[in-house]
Order: C-alpha cells, then structure tokens, then sequence
C-alpha cells in the first residue's frame, strides 16, 4: 500500500530527461517549419466571420504537439501497450481534427470521432467511472454509483471535456494555457498518489504544450511563428484530461477523489456548460459555433488580450488550486460536488453582466 499524500519525484525522472528533450526540440522545429507546408496545403485559418484575429495564421499547433509526443513517448522507460487504445484514439481525433481545420467537415462527422474515440477508451479500454462520491453524505464509506450507466456515461463524460477544450479555443494560448494549469495539477497529484506512469505521460505533453503556448502568444521574439491549435490541438487536449482525470481516480489504493475533477477541469466546463445553457435558452444550435464564450464577452467590454487571457488563467488556477486544497484538507465528497453548481451560476450571472442583459441577442 502506497503512503497517502507523499511528495517525491517518480522513478522515471532521470531515464525521461532524452524523452523531455526530444519533446522540445520536435515541438520547436515543428513549430518553426509547418508553417511553409501550413500555406501551401491551405491550413490557415482566416479572420472571417466571427473570427477575431488579424491575419491569417497556420493551423499546426495541435500537428506539432501531437507529432512530438508522440515520438518522445517512445523513449518512455516502460511499456507502453496500455496506452495503445489512448494513442490511437488521439490519432482519431487529430486526423479528423486536421480535415476540420482544412476542409470545415460536418458537426456530425466531428462528433461521430469524439464518440468513437470516447468508445474505445471506455469498452474496449475498460477505462469507466464507476461512482461519483459520497455526494449525499452517508457517511457510511459508500459512494454514489453509477450501475449500468457507468460506461455510457463515462463516454458522455470524454465527449463533454473533448468539447469544452474545443469550444473554448477561441483566443490566443487559451486553450494550452487552461491545459497547462490542469495538466500541471493532475501532474502534482500523480506524485502524491504515486501515479508515476501517468506522470510521465502527461508530463511528455505538458512540455511541447508549453512551448506551443510561448509560439501563440508571441512571446520572447517568435511572434511571427506563431500559430494555432486548430481543432486537432484542442480535442487532443481535452482527450488527455480526460484521460488523465479517470485514470487518477481509478487506482484500487489511495487515489484522487472523483469530486474534485469539476474542480480542475474549471473554466472549460463552466463556460461550456453556461453557452449551452444559454443557447438552449434561446433556442439556438448548440453545435453553431459564436462569439459567445467568457473570453468574448470579456475582450467585448474593451479588455486588453493579454489581460483577458490573464483573468482566465487566474481563475483556472484558483479552481485547481482548490481541487489541491479539497485533495490535502480532504475536504468532504458532498461540499466540493455541490459547491460546484454555485459557483456556475456565477459564471452565468457574471456572462449576462458582461453582455448587458440575461437574455440578449448573440
């Protein structure tokens, strides 16, 4: 039995150093040279429509984080057939990602590869959630299970953060910067648990993340090489938290409560499940993309970019940072679930504030 709550590095840390490294230098020449390839096949996207960008900007950043994962994991210091279903999910949903980036294919088709993606992992990948909590407070060391609905609804739970990854790509180093905060908690939490495989992996895509991150936002001189993630990057993202969240809760010894995975999912479900609210409301497609995310409405009430992707960030981090809090005070299941709805009545109030009215136009 693993001690609860012990910070030490993994066992995987020195043999991983080339693996880190190789992640990097991928992920930066990647950067540097896709985007001549970007251009001539057309994988750009334009500031047209709803689209609030300037120029037009190469599509590879979701390409070249997933490329360079993908080969710095094979120099990970253990095996990595578990991980098969997981990697080849990721292919589904980066392949189809790029056909969406390039071409505009149909909602449906996009959604047919999330579900499928969601299947594998789930019947195929024996990956489930099988209860929720002690969200009623028995007290009793039993928990909310979930029965038969555990499959499909662990399904429905990876579409869910696929799509709020997805849907809150809408502004630059938002998407990796939310994935970066999450990721780097769920990284936290794999050393208290001795999660270390888990570690690892997503550790391999925190970093060419991050240096992604430095690329669209044009920091230290690389303005002119920036990029975006497209809808490949951002599902291959939400696919790795999801992932990441099942697996940490899933350990049969001491393991991270399943409550807390509102909590460091954050901002992306809060404000996915607000726009889908809202356009229920009003009776509007919810698969129509607008300008009607947090990130919108901030940079519509005259909020400087940096600062809006500042503000979000911040409030990223306070979520995860009370998922660490819930985690080490061992806060209990039924205050950090209902704490949740909340706070996402906030949300909605702080998004009909900021558009002038509850119900407003889009």
């Amino acid at each position: 039995m693993r001690e609860e709550n012990t910070l030490t590095f993994g066992p995987y840390w020195s043999e991983g150093l080339i693996a880190l490294g190789v992640s990097v230098f991928l992920v930066s020449v990647l950067l540097l040279k896709l985007i001549s390839v970007a251009k001539k096949i057309d994988l750009i996207d334009r500031p047209i429509g709803r689209k609030a960008h300037e120029k037009e900007t190469p599509l590879i950043g979701g390409i070249a984080i997933f490329v360079s994962f993908t080969f710095a994991i094979l120099l990970a210091p253990f095996g990595l057939s578990e991980y098969r279903l997981l990697f080849l999910s990721a292919g589904i949903l980066v392949l189809v990602g790029i056909l969406d980036d390039h071409r505009d294919i149909k909602p449906a088709t996009k959604m047919a590869a999330q579900i499928l993606a969601g299947l594998l992992l789930v019947y195929a990948g024996g990956i489930v959630v099988p209860s929720i909590g002690d969200i009623f407070a028995w007290h009793d060391g039993n928990e909310q299970g979930l029965g038969w609905l555990s499959s499909p609804l662990t399904v429905l739970a990876i579409i869910a953060v696929i799509n709020a990854y997805n849907m809150i790509d809408g502004h630059d180093g938002l998407a990796s910067g939310l994935f970066l905060v999450t990721s780097g908690t769920i990284i936290f939490l794999c050393t208290a648990v001795g999660q270390w495989k888990l570690q690892f992996l997503l550790t391999i895509i925190f970093v060419p993340t991050g240096v992604f991150f430095l690329f669209n936002c044009g920091m230290f001189g690389v303005a002119r090489f920036k990029s975006f993630l497209g809808d490949a990057g951002s599902m291959l993202l939400g696919l790795m938290i999801a992932y990441g969240l099942i697996i940490l809760s899933n350990e049969h010894e001491y393991t991270v409560r399943r409550v807390l995975a509102p909590w460091l999912l954050g901002l992306p479900m809060f404000d996915m499940a607000a726009v889908l609210v809202e356009r229920a409301v009003v009776k509007r497609s919810v698969v129509r993309a607008d300008r009607s995310h947090i990130h919108h409405l901030l940079m519509g009430r005259g909020i400087s970019k940096n600062s809006v992707l500042g503000i979000l960030l911040l409030f990223q981090s306070i979520s995860c940072t009370i998922a660490i809090l819930g985690f080490y005070l061992k806060v209990a299941d039924w205050i950090l679930f209902w704490a949740v709805f909340p706070v996402l009545a906030l949300h909605i109030v702080l998004r009909a504030w900021l558009r002038g009215g509850l119900i407003a136009r889009f």
